[in-house]
């Protein structure tokens, strides 16, 4: 399979059975609910060593499992469950930490999304660099007449945040409708 530490780019082979994701990672089922993922090395901070039992590990910050749920939202549960964890987090997050964390992902599509999420919820957006070019705020919703990449030749029904320059294709009830007031 290679070298497990490496990025997916230095990767020279792979094994039947491996999934590949995009160029910076590929994926590699263990069981059939859980995966090992591989990122690319500019992707693996925020994380602190702690000892579990006898055995040393490497356990992600609060910030940092809320940053890379929203790089790769599929094995997140997607949009709804990270806004979920963002809310259930928020008393405890640092939000300075967060925006850091998000802007060192170099993904401005993540910085986008993660920014619509925290003004929806009423936290500080400060330092966030959002995308050049505009993008779905939920990639996993499919709309008929919608590219990938909402571009201008989409025909959305849906809302478009200008801030953000994401295009809102989840309905406000679908995002937020289990959150108690």
């Amino acid at each position: 399979m290679g070298n497990l530490g490496a990025p997916f780019a230095d990767q020279t082979a792979a094994n039947d059975g491996d999934v590949y994701g995009d160029r910076n990672m590929f994926v590699r089922p263990i069981e059939a609910s859980k995966y090992f993922v591989h990122v690319a090395s500019h992707k693996f901070f925020g994380y602190q060593r702690q000892v579990i039992g006898d055995l040393p590990v490497l356990m992600a910050e609060v910030e940092k499992v809320l940053v890379d749920s929203l790089d790769q939202l599929r094995y997140a549960g997607g949009l709804v469950e990270v806004a979920k964890a963002l809310y259930t987090a928020r008393q405890r997050l640092d939000i300075e930490r967060l925006v850091e964390h998000a802007n060192q992902m170099r993904n401005h599509s993540l910085c986008s999304r993660l920014g619509y999420l925290l003004e929806q919820s009423e936290q500080s957006t400060k330092g966030l660099a959002a995308s050049q070019s505009p993008l779905l705020l939920d990639p996993s919703a499919t709309l008929p007449g919608l590219t990938a990449r909402a571009g201008p030749q989409g025909k959305a029904r849906n809302r478009y945040d200008p801030r953000w320059r994401v295009r809102v294709n989840v309905s406000d009830k679908e995002l937020w409708a289990w959150r108690k007031s």
